[in-house]
């Protein structure tokens, strides 16, 4: 029997992930422009279908009081003025490109996560949305906190792969197409600068592609096997250990 991952655009919503200038300039590099007309693609058919769109964005008061001196990862950002330039214009802004129109909804955040200390699970909630779509960098920050949030709250998941990106190549690509599955959370495996292969989701035994509907299906044995394969393998143990271990100290010590 073939299962399918329908997508309605009525209780979907896209995240737009810390895609601000300067980040994007660090974490996609010479790929840059090329990752912002992917992103912007996303953009323009989530607004034609209808679906809700929010943009995500890292920001702090002056002085940062949201920041503990005890969080590693922002408290060493409060200690520097040159690593605080990166949240405030021009850097911090988003790139006109992919830019929130009319009335998009704005979060402004404190942490990795996109739900920690902001209004977004509220906003959510009254907004009747099950479903998201979420790209941005970096695939190992805010994509993996944020998922691994939404997943525990029961969402529909779909992460745009070629819209990551991450200063360790062989964490994003582990990220995106090891973890993220085998841990059933969907994962793309699509480009979404063709659209007749736009963002095609992975997600439990089957694989169906976003927004064309056009779908086919996995057979439980192929993903056992896949998944046999990897968890088999000691150098994908040690990346993922290697990785996940430092992460999560980092994202506990949050105060």
């Amino acid at each position: 029997m073939t299962a399918t991952f329908p997508i309605d655009p009525v209780h979907t919503a896209v995240l737009s992930l810390d895609c601000q200038t300067g980040i994007v300039s660090i974490y996609a590099k010479d790929d840059k422009d090329a990752f912002l007309t992917r992103a912007a693609s996303v953009l323009n058919h989530a607004r034609v279908s209808g679906m809700t769109i929010i943009h995500v964005q890292v920001g702090f008061r002056p002085g940062l009081p949201e920041v503990s001196p005890r969080n590693i990862l922002f408290g060493a950002i409060k200690s520097s003025v040159q690593h605080q330039k990166l949240f405030q214009e021009p850097l911090g802004a988003i790139p006109s490109i992919i830019a929130p129109k009319e009335d998009e909804i704005v979060i402004t955040k404190h942490r990795i996560s996109a739900f920690t200390g902001t209004d977004l699970a509220m906003i959510l909630r009254a907004n009747d949305i099950d479903t998201l779509v979420l790209y941005g960098v970096s695939t190992g920050g805010v994509v993996l906190s944020t998922l691994l949030e939404a997943a525990d709250a029961d969402f529909r998941l779909v992460v745009i792969g070629d819209c990551c990106a991450d200063l360790d190549v062989q964490v994003h690509d582990c990220l995106i197409n090891k973890l993220f599955p085998l841990a059933h959370w969907c994962c793309p495996l699509g480009n979404s600068s063709k659209p007749d292969k736009f963002a095609r989701i992975w997600v439990p035994l089957r694989v169906q592609k976003f927004v064309y509907g056009e779908s086919e299906t996995l057979t439980r044995s192929s993903i056992i096997q896949k998944a046999q394969q990897s968890r088999q393998s000691p150098s994908y143990q040690f990346k993922v250990l290697r990785y996940l271990c430092p992460f999560m100290m980092a994202v506990t010590a949050q105060a």
